[in-house]
């Protein structure tokens, strides 16, 4: 019973031992249950959000145009100034994306310079080799649809070829 007067919340708080030992381990138990969830969901959250954490592979596909698609760089040409058809990797969000490098030839002439890894491949990033060594389908494919690149022509890739064997940007459209 509360005294006539004074307010409850200036009571003090039952003495009986039984009392506060059911509502201290209720207490405790909804604070974990609470950081429980929490934690599950920061780990959710961030394993939804770390693609990299995955290792990578230990032997890589050879590189293929399939794996491109006609896109508009964001740089600009270092042949006329302007952000002309290429292709890239498409988006991660596409679904179609391939992996972050892949094995070149090791015969290719445009990417001559390519060392060997501790597996004997020669990778390069698909983002590279897209651009280096592939063309857009036709001048009119549009970009922003997942059109897929084919290969350079042999006059192409002799275009594309250097003297230090790192390849240069071609005009394909």
């Amino acid at each position: 019973l509360k005294p006539a007067g004074v307010p409850a919340t200036h009571l003090a708080p039952p003495n009986d031992e039984a009392m506060r030992r059911p509502l201290t381990l209720a207490a405790l138990a909804a604070l974990v249950a609470a950081w429980g969830a929490e934690a599950a969901l920061v780990t959710r959250h961030l394993r939804s959000n770390v693609s990299s954490v995955e290792e990578p592979p230990a032997i890589y596909p050879d590189c293929s145009c399939i794996c491109c698609v006609v896109s508009r760089p964001l740089l600009k040409s270092a042949l006329n100034g302007g952000h002309g058809k290429k292709c890239l990797p498409p988006p991660p969000s596409s679904g179609r994306r391939c992996l972050e490098a892949c094995k070149a030839n090791q015969m290719d002439s445009v990417m001559a310079n390519v060392a060997e890894d501790h597996l004997g491949q020669t990778l390069v990033p698909y983002s590279r080799f897209c651009f280096l060594e592939c063309r857009p389908p036709s001048c009119s494919a549009p970009t922003g649809e997942n059109v897929q690149c084919k290969p350079m022509l042999p006059g192409q890739l002799v275009d594309a070829m250097t003297e230090g064997g790192n390849g240069e940007e071609t005009s394909n459209c």
